[in-house]
């Protein structure tokens, strides 16, 4: 966009501006109309034709005696570090095995459902440990690669039983962990014997020998009077 295009209608920028930063915009301009001495932010912009790409400002406004505003600053591409960034954080909290959500974002999405149900006396939820049994016994029988593809077989099957809603993670070793949004023992229980079936149709088949392994699921009900 060029200065004239913006000097006639400066609600352009927003046009290219992604929608889920707009507000973020608008309010990091009007902290500067509060008089914040420093303008700062990350967002990112749609250019036509473009791919998406991450820009981030610095700058600090001056008045003018004509009552307009000079700005001294820059904005600048960051969307290669960003990437990097983002890819970084999903490493973080993605299980390099089996690719589902690991312990750490697990624990973070249960205190944000725990803080819902506080906020909702009617609300509830479930949540499943899903333990493979024996696994030991896979591992010492048929080695730690084997093992390591029995983990990734179930979780596909897991991750297929789920909803937008819930939430996953593998907890560590053959314990993977689940909340089911809104759910009371009822659906708990239908979903871990659908889960339990779905294991079993799909053993791990390698070198036309089926690695058979059972499933074990512990269910709590969580609700606003759950301490913790």
């Amino acid at each position: 966009m060029s200065p004239d295009q913006l000097l006639g209608d400066p609600s352009l920028i927003l046009a290219i501006m992604h929608p889920d930063d707009v507000p973020l915009y608008e309010a990091s301009r009007q902290a500067i109309a509060d008089g914040a001495a420093h303008w700062r932010l990350e967002y990112r912009v749609l250019p036509p034709g473009l791919a998406m790409r991450w820009l981030r400002g610095h700058a600090r406004p001056r008045c003018l005696a004509d009552g307009t505003v000079l700005w001294h600053g820059f904005v600048s591409d960051v969307s290669e570090s960003k990437a990097i960034e983002l890819e970084l954080q999903e490493f973080a909290l993605t299980d390099f095995l089996t690719q589902l959500p690991n312990r750490r974002y697990f624990m973070k999405r249960l205190e944000e459902e725990h803080g819902r149900l506080l906020r909702n006396v009617d609300g509830r939820a479930a949540v499943l440990m899903c333990d493979l049994d024996h696994f030991k016994v896979v591992n010492d029988t048929h080695g730690h690669a084997v093992g390591d593809l029995v983990l990734k077989n179930f979780a596909d099957v897991l991750r297929e039983q789920l909803r937008k809603s819930d939430t996953v993670g593998r907890f560590g070793g053959e314990e993977f962990a689940v909340i089911l949004a809104d759910a009371d023992a009822a659906v708990a229980i239908g979903f871990a014997e659908r889960l339990q079936r779905s294991f079993a149709a799909r053993p791990l088949v390698l070198d036309d020998k089926t690695i058979a392994v059972t499933l074990s699921i512990g269910i709590a009900i969580m609700h606003a009077g759950s301490p913790d």
